[in-house]
């Protein structure tokens, strides 16, 4: 079933690759933009509770 699946992918993108490549490059150009609003946060008051008493 798997190879069935794997074939017919083949097969559409040996008969469109320009569209296939199109297609990815808009779908990473989209995620990239989103990336840039990625926000981590990485301090001491992420990672150790507020009630802890050991806190720095």
């Amino acid at each position: 079933m798997v190879k069935k699946i794997f074939k017919k992918l083949a097969a559409i993108i040996q008969k469109k690759p320009k569209t296939i490549i199109t297609v990815v490059l808009a779908i990473t150009a989209i995620m990239a933009l989103g990336l840039s609003k990625l926000q981590l946060k990485m301090g001491n008051d992420v990672f150790v509770s507020s009630r802890c008493q050991q806190r720095l």
